[in-house]
């Protein structure tokens, strides 16, 4: 559409209502209002906003007033066309990206919003100028929750934002059944389309099977996590919360803990890093279980903690009568009373509990991140505080998994210890990580072809899908109880923009403006009555009224008004620069009335009659 047609008359007035929706979706609030009639109070965030920007900008006021209802560009279809182009600008983005540093992966995850739909979570992980980002690519809703569509939604997903599917490099789920349950699964199926697509299930998920495992195995734990769910619920009610994190500032103002967890929800954690952090864990455990001067200096502190805060400790607590099996029953049930464990004193409860939960901890945290994949062994010998870092032999498997040389690999091995060495001497630094290799090959990235690929893709390789289950906080957050029929697209469109807002305050609003213009299309509909151009979405009685209204054709311009218009004549940029000015002057000159009453020295006159315009082809 070319610069002279309606819509690019009215671009600041579509750049305003661009502003807006933007501020609207990055802050998760509402747009429509329940009633935006003229006379309502409360026209909805969008409409309301837009008032009060009109306030300070006359330009804008004069086109909210002025203009026709279908020009104002306020109606809802209009708010969804401008989230579905911003947002498609930030996927546009995030797929230049991927494609400058190619290799990525994905992690997925699913949950029902307020509406009880089904919605996909997909985002992507990818290492781009020397930052790991996981970026999201939108909610899918799940019309069939089968291992099969689960893919097909997370194919049609990276289609749709330009990706190549071929390019992933490892996938990223929780434990559910059909995500990685058997031969079938989603996993499975993603491997079979691309089968360097490595999977890792989720570590949270596994750390917190861990825990799971401990409360269905040990009673005492079991009845902890019980008491403490209680009195997490009552606490969590606003007054009673407050008052318990003062206290607990009281108690412990400088205690800090740096939880695994936490590491394992950071975007910049890779898998390796989390598999030490892992072995790191059970060895404390297990020196600490073995350790009798550390449950001596626990329970001394527990002792203290009941003291302080006026409870019993195990010795002085009342003993509880072990309940036996009356005598009289004895000759008739076959099954007897269940007993609980009895713990009455500090030994029993050494035995009983402080034992078996270590044991326990390190017992399933041993099943469940013990890596018995080669590839992920090869990963982590690209770490260089592990025993086997730079080891070819457990490279190797990595290497031919993902296609790379191994004989020139074998041969940059060799000489990068003495690259790491003259880099920690010339810097003054230290490489701890796998990240910190990168960064030193992204200078020698053409010497390391090889080296520096694999390690990319070692980064790249997510510990956690926790980035999805993060996206579950937006989605709560946008689609809300008054905003439950909210449509999936705009869902989609919003949850992008929310999400992402980074990149969505770093889009081009005049590229905006641009899209929404073209994406409107040019008047190339032509009205069968009157032959008036339309836009495609403008209504057939809109011209004429269905041949209501006839119009004379008019007349070949008389000079200099044609030469003026057609911009042959040397003031023509004048005239459209003051063309209003002169319609304003020469209005009057066009009025006319069925009968005119004029009378000597009066400033004023008389009509009777209807009143009309004389306009004529030579005047408009």
């Amino acid at each position: 559409m070319d610069k002279d047609s309606g819509i690019k008359g009215h671009d600041k007035c579509v750049m305003h209502k661009t502003c807006i929706a933007m501020w609207e979706a990055c802050q998760n609030i509402a747009q429509r209002g329940y009633d935006e009639s003229e006379n309502s109070l409360n026209k909805g965030n969008f409409i309301e906003l837009l008032q009060l920007c009109a306030k300070r900008d006359v330009r804008l006021k004069n086109k909210i007033e002025c203009l026709p209802k279908n020009g104002k560009y306020t109606h809802h279809s209009i708010q969804n066309q401008l989230f579905s182009i911003m947002s498609k600008l930030v996927l546009q983005s995030i797929s230049n990206e991927i494609k400058e540093c190619k290799y990525f992966a994905i992690l997925a995850d699913e949950t029902n919003d307020i509406s009880k739909t089904e919605q996909l979570s997909i985002m992507v992980r990818y290492f781009h100028k020397n930052i790991i980002h996981e970026r999201f690519l939108g909610f899918v809703p799940c019309s069939s929750l089968n291992a099969q569509s689960l893919f097909n939604y997370i194919k049609c997903t990276l289609s749709d934002c330009e990706i190549d599917i071929n390019n992933c490099v490892a996938q990223t789920y929780d434990g559910a059944a059909v995500m990685s349950g058997n031969a079938n699964d989603v996993q499975a199926i993603f491997q079979r389309e691309v089968p360097q697509a490595i999977y890792t299930h989720c570590y949270n998920h596994r750390l917190n099977l861990v825990v799971v495992d401990v409360c269905k195995n040990i009673p005492e734990v079991a009845t902890f996590f019980s008491l403490l769910q209680k009195i997490y619920n009552f606490i969590s009610r606003s007054t009673v919360h407050t008052e318990f994190i003062e206290l607990q500032k009281k108690l412990s103002p400088k205690h800090k803990c740096v939880e695994l967890k936490n590491y394992l929800q950071r975007a910049d954690s890779d898998i390796s890093s989390s598999c030490i952090l892992v072995n790191s864990l059970v060895s404390h455990l297990n020196e600490y279980r073995n350790t009798i001067e550390n449950f001596n200096e626990l329970m001394n502190e527990v002792n203290l903690a009941a003291e302080n805060n006026n409870i019993k400790s195990l010795e002085t607590a009342k003993k509880k009568r072990t309940v036996k099996l009356p005598t009289k029953f004895t000759a008739f049930l076959t099954e007897s009373i269940t007993e609980t464990r009895a713990i009455q004193n500090t030994n029993d409860l050494k035995l009983m509990i402080f034992y078996p939960v270590i044991d326990r901890m390190v017992s399933e945290l041993n099943k469940r991140f013990t890596n018995n994949s080669p590839i992920l062994k090869g990963i982590g010998s690209f770490n260089p505080i592990s025993s086997t870092f730079l080891d070819m032999n457990k490279i190797q498997p990595l290497s031919l998994h993902y296609g790379t040389d191994s004989d020139s690999l074998l041969a940059k091995l060799k000489l990068l210890p003495k690259l790491i060495k003259r880099y920690k001497e010339e810097n003054n630094c230290e490489i701890k990580t796998i990240l910190d290799l990168v960064y030193l090959l992204e200078k020698y990235k053409m010497a390391f072809c090889e080296t520096y690929i694999l390690c990319t893709i070692s980064i790249i390789i997510p510990p956690s899908s926790a980035g999805a289950e993060r996206t579950f906080s937006s989605l709560r957050q946008v689609k809300i109880y008054l905003r439950n029929h909210m449509s999936n697209e705009k869902l989609k469109s919003i949850a992008i923009l929310a999400i992402e807002k980074k990149a969505s305050k770093n889009l081009n609003l005049d590229m905006v403006v641009d899209k929404f213009t073209l994406q409107i299309g040019q008047m190339t509909i032509l009205c069968p009555k009157c032959h008036a151009k339309k836009w495609k979405d403008e209504t057939h009685s809109l011209c004429c009224a269905d041949g209501k209204v006839v119009l004379h054709q008019f007349e070949d311009l008389p000079d200099p008004i044609k030469s003026l218009i057609d911009n042959s004549h040397p003031l023509s940029k004048h005239f459209f620069d003051n063309s209003r000015r002169y319609n304003t002057l020469f209005q009057m000159t066009s009025f006319g009335a069925n009968e005119v009453a004029e009378g000597n020295f009066m400033s004023s006159f008389k009509i009777q009659g209807q009143v009309h315009h004389l306009i004529e082809s030579d005047q408009i």
